[in-house]
């Protein structure tokens, strides 16, 4: 597949960092997808958040001095609420300090639960991305000029849309395959994709043939998903169009579980990791 390299990414993996970070993509997805929220964490946070601080409540205080008939009931009306802000202060305060430990605890059983609810979404959505992929160019599939040329402005916008949404998608679950040797785009569509099966390739260790490799035969996939990193990290965008058009044989769509996304970070490395082997002259004494 031929890669263009000169555009901006429409698929953005947004990694959190933490599991407020994390809530905060799983939020966005829920929004993006019109879906209600599976918890009402993000309404109660909201209102603890945005309850009014002393401050808040002296300045009003103060304004309203100038324009009061009831001093009196002002003040006394003012202690109360001051009093209450001054109790909304210190649940902020720790409701902050204490929902990183209540975010630990839930947050992966929220995402994987984000996965269940979404996952028809996604279905939905890559497959008018497979649909739409068919129609555009081969070497350049996401250029305006070359959709025009082919009648296909209408599936170059699907494509475009829905690559932006695979970004949101991906973006709920934490990076997977880091130090792993993938290049860093590839790890990046992890979430979204099931691979083909990788064997590690076995190379020999003082090679008498022009092909070093001692198990060519067992690692066809691995190759492919060699070639999936190098093209994705020239342009992702057009990589994952490949995908939707069948470019890596045995590369899938699917929006995997924290189970599934994980796995595909370790069982990344064989693909990039080799063993060195004796030859097997060298093994019988020759």
């Amino acid at each position: 597949m031929s890669i263009n390299t000169s555009h901006n990414n429409l698929y953005t993996y947004r990694a959190p960092h933490d599991p407020r970070s994390q809530q905060r993509n799983l939020d966005t997805l829920y929004s993006m997808l019109g879906l209600k929220q599976p918890t009402t964490y993000k309404d109660t946070r909201d209102l603890i958040l945005a309850a009014p601080s002393a401050d808040d409540v002296a300045l009003r205080l103060a304004y309203a001095a100038y324009e009061t008939d009831n001093p009196k009931k002002l003040v006394a009306d003012a202690i109360k609420e001051l009093q209450a802000a001054q109790a909304a202060e210190a649940l902020k305060d720790a409701f902050l300090r204490a929902e990183r430990t209540a975010g630990n605890t839930t947050i992966g059983n929220l995402v994987d639960q984000g996965v269940e609810d979404t996952r028809e979404a996604f279905e939905k959505d890559t497959r008018a991305l497979i649909e739409a992929a068919t129609h555009l160019d081969a070497t350049t599939p996401l250029d305006a000029e070359a959709a025009v040329a082919l009648d296909a402005g209408v599936h170059l916008t699907t494509a475009r849309g829905i690559l932006a949404r695979l970004g949101t998608y991906a973006s709920i679950h934490t990076h997977a395959g880091a130090n792993t040797g993938a290049p860093s785009h590839l790890t990046q569509i992890l979430p979204i994709i099931e691979l083909p099966e990788i064997v590690k390739e076995q190379v020999y260790r003082t090679p008498t043939e022009a092909d070093p490799t001692a198990n060519p035969n067992d690692i066809k996939g691995t190759l492919t998903v060699r070639q999936l990193g190098r093209d994705a990290q020239s342009n992702i965008d057009d990589t994952i169009i490949g995908i939707a058009r069948g470019d890596y044989e045995g590369v899938t769509f699917r929006f995997g579980t924290r189970g599934e996304a994980n796995r595909n970070g370790s069982v990344i490395r064989n693909a990039y990791v080799k063993d060195v082997i004796d030859n097997k002259r060298a093994s019988f004494g020759y």
